[in-house]
């Protein structure tokens, strides 16, 4: 297989703002600009292998990244594959690697983007280049396997995949494997669906955006604050349980509920609960309370009839309850589950952000899901091994 010389158009690579690394000399075709992307909701589903510990250096045009750990060693996570290994004690070291043809080819995959380019065109913002199948379902590693693919939908896909088949012993029968494969993608389908006008993309990035927060928001504190606007926010640290929806949807969809709702009250404020004494909207807490978010979401036409059938609820929902003895709540549903196969909720009940099974615990008072951006009504009814052997393989054979 033909390609350019990889050492053609060559560029600086921009280190992610984390990581303060210096500069690094990396053919600029072969890398995604990592400026701006949400790593800590796109590894959310990789903790089980990657701790908050590494720092994001470099990724390739296939997703794959390069981290260091605290002691400034270089670490590649291989999406293809799933590894995830030490490669360089340093950064000077991992840069005089990058300049070894072999380990070029097999980290960068060079040889084979080029056809890859050709066949799906440039890689938009927050995007890399994915397998239609992954290489351990029975995968090729060949340029008609690939296509351009949402990072967040790739990443949240094979890390769940590899975090339930990692356990599975050499030579497990690939059926196995794809079982395992198809329940993620049910998961998933609401993020594969086409986007158009009407539909915003990616809901189960909604729930990967509120387990971002895990870690980060440790406290609740329901107290009043005075918000920027729009965009507003309270400290990362604390909030309550409203603040991880607005986070999480602003996040994932770009959706400001600080905004929504208060524009909405402005012209519809008798439609609102008046349980708080107020005469008037208040953007600095409007969209921090549920009874508030349950209009807006019934107003925009999200909500759906509540039950207690757990293959009614899907992951990116967000779900109100009554916590006793009468306190509204709500909470995200994530895309794992229980042995028993229902959901598992991320929330702020009390002790920050968490990913708890508790779906079912309280009253239900609502059930709604994101379908789509518009202004609401106005009141007056207007197995790894193999990947790994492909991948090199694939290397090899581009050099005869």
């Amino acid at each position: 297989m033909n390609s350019l010389p990889e050492h053609e158009n060559c560029a600086l690579a921009p280190p992610n703002s984390r990581s303060n690394m210096t500069l690094m000399a990396v053919p600029a075709h072969l890398t995604i600009n990592t400026d701006g992307l949400p790593f800590d909701s796109l590894l959310s589903d990789w903790r089980w292998l990657v701790s908050p510990d590494f720092t994001p250096v470099l990724m390739t045009a296939f997703g794959d990244l390069f981290l260091r750990d605290k002691s400034g060693h270089i670490h590649f996570l291989d999406l293809l594959s799933g590894q995830f290994k030490q490669i360089a004690e340093s950064q000077e070291v991992f840069a005089g690697l990058c300049d070894d043809k072999e380990l070029r080819r097999s980290w960068f995959i060079g040889f084979l983007l080029i056809e890859v380019r050709k066949l799906c065109g440039d890689l938009a913002a927050g995007e890399c280049y994915g397998c239609k199948t992954p290489l351990s379902l029975g995968g090729q590693l060949e340029a008609d396997n690939f296509e351009r693919t949402d990072l967040q939908v790739h990443y949240s896909m094979l890390g769940q995949l590899y975090r339930q088949t990692r356990r599975l012993p050499p030579g497990a029968k690939i059926d196995s494997i794809k079982r395992a494969f198809s329940i993620i993608l049910i998961a998933l389908l609401p993020a594969l669906l086409p986007v158009n006008a009407a539909t915003p993309s990616n809901t189960v990035s909604v729930a990967s955006a509120a387990r971002a927060q895990i870690g980060k928001t440790v406290g609740y504190d329901p107290g009043y604050r005075a918000l920027d606007y729009p965009n507003g926010d309270v400290p990362i640290e604390t909030g309550v349980c409203a603040d991880v929806v607005v986070r999480a949807l602003r996040q994932s969809l770009g959706l400001d509920l600080q905004k929504l709702v208060h524009d909405d009250m402005k012209g519809n404020f008798s439609q609102y609960p008046q349980n708080w004494g107020l005469r008037a909207p208040d953007k600095n807490i409007d969209h921090r309370r549920v009874p508030n978010l349950q209009t807006y979401f019934k107003r925009s036409g999200w909500n759906l009839p509540v039950s207690r059938v757990a293959q009614d609820y899907q992951a990116g929902d967000l779900v109100t309850c009554l916590v006793p003895p009468h306190l509204p709540h709500i909470m995200v549903v994530s895309e794992r589950t229980n042995a028993l196969g229902q959901s598992l909720v991320i929330h702020n009940i009390g002790a920050g952000t968490q990913e708890e099974d508790r779906l079912f615990e309280f009253k239900i008072t609502g059930h709604y899901r994101i379908k789509r951006i518009e202004p609401v009504a106005a009141a007056n009814g207007s197995q790894p091994s193999r990947s790994e052997t492909n991948r090199a393989s694939a290397a090899a054979a581009s050099r005869r």
